[in-house]
């Protein structure tokens, strides 16, 4: 029953529903930001979840397609926050758009002060939150790899 029709569909589009929003909640509501590498992972699991909504009405020939292309997204996903977990492991060193932004050396004190109060930046290698030892972007690489074997095993059910 969980591989057949249009249920690994509504099911990914339900969880990547209930990670964004829980990831909002968190941000917004307990201001555990996310860094560069955190935003692009919500990303991915935007884009995972609209696939996965379209392809709830796809007719069933195309729906081998659909698992396919959703396995792809959380492959990809899962790799970037592997990514993100050897980062914050320090066995990776920071890439450019992870290092806190530069302040102009041309600034009075006031006005580096000012700027530096006003720029909210949270670099990739720092943990943010993490639940039994393991940061979010851990949750995250075990999240996605899951999600990519489900449309695996929902497409060569299909075929």
């Amino acid at each position: 029953m969980l591989f057949l029709g249009r249920m690994p569909f509504l099911l990914t589009t339900l969880i990547c529903a209930a990670v964004l929003c829980i990831a909002l909640i968190m941000e917004y509501g307990f201001g555990v930001l996310g860094c560069t590498l955190c935003k692009y992972e919500r990303l991915f699991i935007l884009v995972g979840g609209i696939v996965a909504a379209l392809f709830l009405f796809a007719p069933q020939k195309q729906r081998p397609l659909g698992f396919l292309l959703v396995m792809l997204i959380f492959l990809a996903c899962g790799i970037l926050a592997f990514y993100h977990v050897l980062i914050q492991q320090g066995v990776l060193p920071l890439p450019a758009f992870c290092k806190p932004p530069s302040i102009p050396t041309n600034l009075s004190l006031e006005e580096m002060r000012q700027q530096l109060l006003n720029t909210t930046f949270v670099p990739c290698n720092k943990v943010t939150w993490s639940f039994m030892g393991l940061s979010l972007a851990a949750y995250n690489v075990l999240l996605s790899l899951c999600l990519a074997a489900y449309h695996f095993v929902a497409y060569k059910r299909s075929s």
